[in-house]
């Protein structure tokens, strides 16, 4: 065994989940195959289906399959027979995902990166996070989970702004509270979490509610933002 696979294999218990509970509701289990393997990433997916005797593991070193465990076949195997099933059984019954990634530094997520976001940018982003995620949980026609919207909509806007990408496990918004693990600046981490609210405020249609919500909000932050060269009332399309 050659000292970088032996690596790999010995790190798969120590792996870091970068992101779990992805349902098929959201993510297909194909695109999010492509996704590592396009990032490089070295771990797995562990895939619950909603059949009991279908689901398995999938194992990547550095962007390329490397094969998989499949619960129907109780046994590691790295034929494309075994994903391809695996990939039709997904498409058919539906279930969750987790990601586990390997890296040869491990980054520990942190309130603020030294040369990245300040204190007062991300106490101003959490108080507006909080005034979202209130408004989704008590509003009667928002049916699945804030966490579950939010991470959707990072995932779709990666490319832009790839520190939110839930994948590579450099944000992390949970408890009310932001944690970096990247050098961020404050203009680029609050023109993207701007540009992620007003977009899941759009795809709901609730601009009118949120914009009764930031009345005091912006009274307290504009002029923060504003020196940072952003204007807030324009990206939430709040004037």
């Amino acid at each position: 065994m050659e000292p970088e696979e032996a690596y790999y294999w010995s790190s798969i218990p120590n792996a870091k989940r970068i992101y779990e509970d992805l349902s098929t509701e959201f993510t297909d289990l194909e695109g999010l195959i492509k996704k590592m393997s396009s990032e490089r990433l070295s771990g797995y997916i562990e895939i619950s289906l909603n059949s009991e005797l279908d689901g398995g593991f999938l194992f990547f070193r550095n962007g390329q399959v490397v094969g998989g465990y499949y619960f129907w076949e109780k046994n590691f195997n790295a034929s494309r027979e075994s994903q391809e099933l695996l990939l039709r059984k997904a498409k058919r019954t539906g279930g969750i995902f987790h990601v586990s990634k390997i890296s040869v530094e491990t980054k520990q997520p942190k309130e603020v990166s030294k040369k990245g976001s300040t204190p007062e940018v991300i106490a101003a982003l959490e108080e507006l996070l909080v005034l979202l995620e209130t408004l989704f949980t008590s509003n009667q026609t928002v049916k699945a989970d804030f966490n579950t919207l939010l991470k959707k909509k990072f995932l779709s806007m990666a490319e832009e702004y790839a520190f939110l990408d839930p994948f590579a496990g450099e944000f992390q918004y949970s408890g009310s509270k932001i944690r970096l693990a990247s050098d961020v600046t404050d203009a680029e981490l609050t023109k993207g979490l701007l540009v992620a609210v007003a977009g899941l405020v759009r795809d709901r249609g609730l601009n009118p509610a949120l914009k009764g919500r930031l009345e005091g909000w912006l009274q307290k932050h504009r002029k923060k933002f504003l020196s940072l060269g952003i204007s807030v009332d324009s990206l939430l399309a709040v004037q």
